[in-house]
């Protein structure tokens, strides 16, 4: 190469230096010193092609549409994610709510039942429901004498005497309704009433269904086996399992049994007469359900009398036919 041929040829020394790491400083006095790389850095001795570039654009293309799904797909994850929680959030809330009631219905139900308790003496709690046809222990005072019963004695006998015709408080079922089980239709009237009662106050929001089986919740004996034998047409509300219970408990089957039991009721040897009278008075409301409250305790008086005559009037002729043996 000749020195005609060579730009550099007239530079001054410095500016004619070579190579990756040579650097020309450029002085003016209007422009400001800037520091450039020696243009024969980016000398090659390949040559780029356009088919290279036009891959080098495609693998660039397939890049951004990868990156794009990926951001479409994270912000989908993000979205449901946002609503699992949001749901999750709703129900907590729903939930929150649903106990909040709840702890204030049973918060009310105690107020009231303290509020009960407070005004209901315990003798109207014992006695509200007592029987005027039954003078506790008279009938065993004349066989035992007076002197033969303690006081603790007199007075356990006499709560058994007020029971009768009043349902057990041993089982139940809510805070103030027992489980049935009598075969007697006046008691299953009082209790229906009561039961009816009792769904005004805690059954509000129940079904038919839930009301029903609550109902048969609170049967057993001779109830809850008549309940068993209705069809699901009889059962499909509480009212209509209530009034097909009645019929079962009144039907003229069931009078006829009882008319029998009650004609060969008497009084064992070993019975009391408390318990002689729990046996008897159901059999009489059961041979008897069309008279009123007063009828029906004159009737077990009449009836106990009646089986008291009958069994001394056999005393006495055993007697007497022991006396004529002898």
């Amino acid at each position: 190469m000749s020195a005609a041929d060579d730009p550099n040829a007239g530079a001054p020394a410095q500016n004619q230096a070579c190579g990756l790491e040579a650097i020309v400083e450029v002085k003016n006095e209007t422009e400001t010193p800037i520091s450039v790389i020696s243009k024969r850095f980016w000398a090659g001795k390949t040559t780029i092609r356009v088919s290279d570039m036009e891959n080098a654009h495609a693998e660039i293309l397939k890049l951004e549409d990868g990156v794009n799904r990926a951001l479409r797909s994270v912000n989908r994850s993000l979205n449901l994610k946002g609503q699992w929680v949001n749901q999750v959030v709703s129900n907590a809330n729903a939930n929150f709510e649903t106990l909040k009631v709840q702890v204030n219905t049973l918060a009310e139900r105690v107020d009231e039942l303290e509020r009960a308790s407070e005004s209901t003496e315990p003798s109207e709690t014992r006695y509200g429901h007592t029987p005027t046809f039954v003078t506790p222990l008279d009938g065993r005072q004349g066989d035992r004498g007076e002197d033969s019963i303690s006081e603790e004695e007199q007075e356990e006998e006499d709560r058994a005497v007020y029971e009768v015709n009043m349902l057990s408080n041993t089982l139940s079922i809510g805070s103030s309704l027992e489980v049935f089980g009598e075969e007697s239709l006046f008691a299953f009237e009082d209790w229906a009433e009561r039961f009816k009662d009792y769904l005004s106050v805690s059954g509000k929001n129940w079904t038919d269904e839930e009301k029903v089986t609550r109902l048969k919740l609170a049967l057993k004996d001779t109830p809850r086996a008549l309940f068993k034998e209705l069809l699901p047409a009889q059962i499909r509300t509480v009212d209509d399992a209530l009034n097909a219970l009645r019929a079962k408990l009144d039907s003229p089957q069931r009078r006829e049994i009882a008319k029998r039991t009650l004609s060969l009721c008497k009084q064992r040897e070993d019975e009391t007469v408390v318990q002689f009278l729990r046996r008897l008075s159901p059999l009489v409301e059961a041979t008897n359900p069309s008279l009123s409250c007063d009828q029906r305790k004159e009737k077990v008086c009449e009836e106990f009398w009646l089986t008291r005559t009958t069994s001394m009037s056999s005393d006495r002729r055993i007697a007497n036919m022991i006396n004529v043996d002898a």
